[in-house]
């Protein structure tokens, strides 16, 4: 939630425009997705439900309202 709520940020300040929200979601997003799980793997960090870090989403389940977003509509 916190790097959503950094992108949300951004783009209140004006960074990026609502025409660039799509290419946010689908590209910016997708690396963040990659890097979490790279260090998830890298240093064997467990997800928050499991005893383990606070700032790791079990499932990332961003990812998946994102999803549903695209198929809503």
């Amino acid at each position: 939630m916190n790097f959503l709520v950094f992108l949300y940020c951004l783009y209140r300040i004006s960074i990026y425009s609502k025409e660039d929200l799509q290419g946010v979601a689908l590209k910016i997003f997708n690396k963040y997705l990659l890097v979490m799980r790279k260090l998830q793997i890298i240093y064997n960090l467990e997800p928050a439900g499991s005893h383990g870090v606070w700032g790791l989403d079990d499932y990332q389940h961003i990812a998946f309202i994102i999803g549903a977003g695209q198929l809503a509509g």
